[in-house]
């Protein structure tokens, strides 16, 4: 992973929900340890909630 800090940010990021785009007027924030997440695609889409441990 070469990518400088400011590209690898944008490169990591996640989309929020509906709910929360409309709180705080952002469609996507760089994710960060400890965030919650949901699965959105694959196999196993809505059926995992987690947090996030690590970050590169």
């Amino acid at each position: 992973f070469n990518a400088t800090t400011h590209i690898r940010r944008n490169i990591m990021r996640a989309p929020l929900s509906k709910e929360l785009r409309q709180k705080n007027g952002v469609r996507s924030v760089p994710i960060r340890k400890n965030d919650e997440v949901t699965v959105v695609r694959g196999n196993y889409k809505g059926h995992q909630i987690g947090k996030i441990v690590q970050v590169y």
